[in-house]
């Protein structure tokens, strides 16, 4: 179920001095066409795993939307908090797991994985319990950022019903970074896959069978969180694939790193997240237009499509992330920088392709999502999926200057430009042609728009401008560090 581990090399011996990846050599086509298949090879399954989780939203949305502009409003608005304010957290956090592991898988030592994947699990089960608390108060909080009272009801019921999907991507995000740093990410797809076969019937089950309706589409995602949480943690006990990378239970081992993964997680959540939440930001604000449900709805449709072909590059971006984090920990420069200039330019082409899709389906897409009866929903959500099809490009150079800025441990760099380019520049630009100028959806969504690809053009400059031998200089320090600290370095063994 890996990837093949000739193409990728995260199994092959490393040779601890690294001294011999440190010479310069001429690069070739072949050599950029093998990397770009090594990155796409990682990439799949996650791709994969991305679309299929995306579709689990999306089939949902599909369901509720049956139901009414206003289910389809509340559902959208939930979700969209939900996100907001525990799941995008949680994969942020997580993230800080994805530098170090794919460093630590880099420099032979499995048993490190293992022990940074204990303490993922401790934080995200103490997130899990903040955030849960934190839903309880949805309502009012919803009421306080002037909401329908109507809508804000709907929704908080919406979210409280989804806590348990909390607790199991709690544990579920420490489970796919452990698999992605050790390029075995083919489980990942497989165990995505077998959720939305179930979530399907699920959703119809309690939506309509048992008459649940608005209730019974958060209850089935609850449920659907919790299979795929399952799924992967048999695949992980029960493999013997990696019994170098699963030690024994050890919380003071674990937490040795508890600083350097804080503030790699925190820094990775807030670089995450100022993106994420700005989007959710066109949500509330468009709950200030006239006739919210309608507004709301279509906004739902063109988002959540848009972000189905973002899962290429997103995807593409978890395996360059990993492939950059993983060169570093062998020592090589030039290996790490061929990763970089490979990833944004497949990032590129999939940003061309995205952009191209949206195009294409912006008519025809939203049948699936709102009764065609109601024209004036229909024909705003085709507006707004052709309007959002130019940020694709923008995101996915973004995406991959982003993950490659994570691969190197410069989450603290990546973040500020994240809240200059969407607080500074994006925000004030969406309040100043949404509602100043009134241009309604399309002016809230223009701001955003200006904001993706300043930051695509900020992080690219960084890019192109890093260093890579004092990358692989801070490595080194820090595994320096961890060896005084008595943390030793284990090879891989076969």
């Amino acid at each position: 179920m890996a990837v093949d581990s000739r193409s990728n090399g995260l199994t092959e011996p490393l040779n601890p001095s690294h001294e011999h990846l440190h010479e310069d050599h001429e690069e070739t086509w072949a050599d950029v066409g093998e990397e770009a298949k090594e990155q796409l090879n990682l990439a799949y399954p996650i791709i994969g795993m991305n679309v299929v989780q995306l579709l689990l939203v999306l089939s949902s949305a599909a369901f509720v939307g049956h139901l009414g502009a206003l289910a389809l409003a509340s559902a959208q608005l939930a979700t969209s908090l939900a996100n907001a304010t525990g799941h995008y957290l949680l994969i942020g956090m997580s993230l800080g797991l994805e530098t170090l592991g794919g460093q630590a898988v880099g420099a032979g030592n499995l048993h490190e994985l293992g022990y940074l994947t204990q303490l993922t699990v401790v934080v995200q089960l103490t997130m899990a319990v903040l955030i849960s608390i934190a839903w309880l108060f949805a309502e009012p909080a919803l009421l306080a950022l002037g909401q329908d009272p109507t809508l804000a009801a709907n929704a908080a019921q919406y979210m409280h019903l989804l806590i348990p999907s909390v607790f199991a991507n709690a544990c579920t995000q420490p489970l796919i970074k452990f698999l992605q740093s050790q390029g075995k990410t083919t489980p990942l797809a497989w165990a995505a896959s077998l959720t939305l076969v179930l979530h399907v019937p699920n959703n119809w089950f309690f939506i309509f069978k048992l008459g649940w309706g608005l209730d019974g589409a958060a209850i089935a995602t609850s449920l659907a969180y919790t299979l795929m949480f399952l799924m992967l943690l048999a695949h992980v006990w029960t493999s013997r694939s990696y019994d170098q990378a699963k030690p024994p239970l050890d919380f003071s081992r674990a937490f040795q790193k508890t600083g350097l993964f804080l503030q790699l997680g925190t820094f990775s959540t807030i670089m995450m997240c100022l993106e994420f939440i700005s989007f959710d930001f066109i949500y509330i604000m468009a709950g200030w237009l006239p006739d919210p449900y309608t507004t709301v709805a279509a906004l739902s449709v063109a988002m959540n499509t848009a972000w189905l072909l973002a899962t290429g590059y997103i995807g593409l971006g978890n395996a360059v992330s990993t492939r950059v984090a993983t060169e570093l920990g062998r020592g090589s420069a030039v290996l790490a920088r061929k990763v970089a200039h490979v990833g944004l330019s497949v990032a590129l082409a999939l940003g061309v392709f995205c952009m191209t899709s949206l195009i294409i389906l912006h008519t025809k897409w939203p049948l699936i999502f709102v009764d065609g009866s109601d024209k004036k929903l229909l024909k705003l959500a085709q507006q707004l999926m052709l309007f959002v099809s130019f940020a694709s490009l923008g995101d996915s150079i973004q995406n991959s200057s982003g993950a490659i800025i994570r691969g190197c441990g410069r989450q603290m760099l990546g973040a500020s430009i994240t809240l200059a380019s969407y607080y500074l520049i994006g925000l004030p630009m969406s309040v100043l042609m949404g509602l100043v100028w009134k241009w309604g959806a399309f002016g809230l969504l223009g701001g955003f728009v200006i904001a993706t690809f300043s930051q695509a053009v900020f992080l690219s400059v960084v890019v192109s401008m890093t260093n890579w031998r004092k990358q692989v200089e801070a490595v080194k320090l820090r595994e320096e560090e961890d060896r005084k600290k008595g943390i030793t370095h284990r090879p891989v063994l076969h």
